[in-house]
């Protein structure tokens, strides 16, 4: 008679080992995506941005050259944060006999770009900040926290229900670091000045609650001023927006005070709560169609 093994697992524990075995190398942990560079990487850029349409390969269309189909206005510049919203404004021209359907967006050197379906609802042409006009449009497009500070141009077009497009327009955006205001001593940021159309900065406002005054002026040229915190909007120089809206646009000489675009010296008082949020971000819109020029600041962190 032969001896046994001297190790003989039964059948079931192989089995429960194995399944063990597959659960750990079918679970991968969470990996950040890689850091883009917006400046040298247009084809990663464009695929990463957040625009609510479909991804294609290629590039965009010639576009028409009448008058039937075109971005009447628009705003040339931009200069925001990453993690964030880049609001592309503009008016655009369409023939009665035809109807909105689309725009087609890339960076520019990209070998992609995005198809994204016009949605109605999102013109608010009535109601609560309405765009002044009836032709106005937001583009609401994310910018992921992995890309990088830099330059690049944004290109992008309408098209209507018949498959006509229209010329490419083209924003020149520069996407800028967020500031440690409150860790960095509170006194290193002074004033913020600029002249690009559309403008987000972002503070970090520490681990201390309380009230924070932010001065601005916006001169004679009418800029709107929207502030977000913790997810939300809590004060302009208008009314204030539903969360999922986007600041309504117009020509300098059709917007007014009632839509928020203004042209004063005043402030906001606001108050931050760590346990909320920790990030403020301040969204400048200049009316299209007359330039702009505006100034800023925060006079301290947190006081209670």
């Amino acid at each position: 008679m032969k001896n046994k093994p001297a190790f003989a697992p039964p059948l079931l524990t192989w089995a429960f080992a194995l399944s063990l075995l597959l659960l750990h190398s079918c679970h991968h942990p969470d990996v950040p995506p890689q850091a883009i560079d917006p400046s040298t990487q247009p084809t990663q850029l464009t695929g990463a941005l957040k625009t609510g349409g479909k991804l294609k390969s290629g590039g965009l269309l010639a576009g028409v050259k009448d008058g039937s189909l075109l971005v009447e206005k628009s705003q040339p510049s931009a200069s925001v944060t990453s993690d964030n919203s880049l609001f592309i404004p503009f008016v655009y021209g369409i023939d009665p006999a035809y109807k909105l359907r689309g725009f087609y967006l890339q960076v520019r050197g990209s070998d992609n770009y995005w198809d994204i379906p016009y949605r109605a609802a999102n013109a608010r042409t009535d109601g609560t900040n309405a765009n002044p006009e009836r032709n106005g449009f937001v583009l609401d497009i994310g910018i992921p926290a992995h890309i990088l500070t830099g330059k690049f141009e944004l290109i992008y077009q309408i098209y209507d229900d018949k498959g006509r497009v229209s010329q490419p327009i083209t924003m020149s955006v520069e996407i800028v670091s967020a500031v440690d205001y409150c860790n960095a001593g509170g006194t290193s940021l002074g004033s913020v000045s600029g002249q690009d159309g559309i403008t987000v900065r972002s503070y970090e406002l520490g681990d201390k609650p309380g009230w924070v005054t932010i001065g601005y002026d916006t001169y004679t040229v009418k800029d709107r001023i929207d502030i977000r915190y913790a997810g939300e909007w809590i004060a302009s120089t208008g009314k204030l927006l539903a969360p999922n809206q986007v600041p309504p646009i117009g020509r300098c000489g059709t917007v007014t005070a009632a839509d928020g675009f203004v042209g004063k010296r005043d402030s906001f008082r606001v108050f931050y709560d760590p346990k909320k949020g920790k990030r403020l971000d301040i969204y400048v819109s200049g009316c299209l169609d007359g330039g702009t020029q505006w100034v800023f600041a925060l006079d301290g962190c947190p006081v209670l």
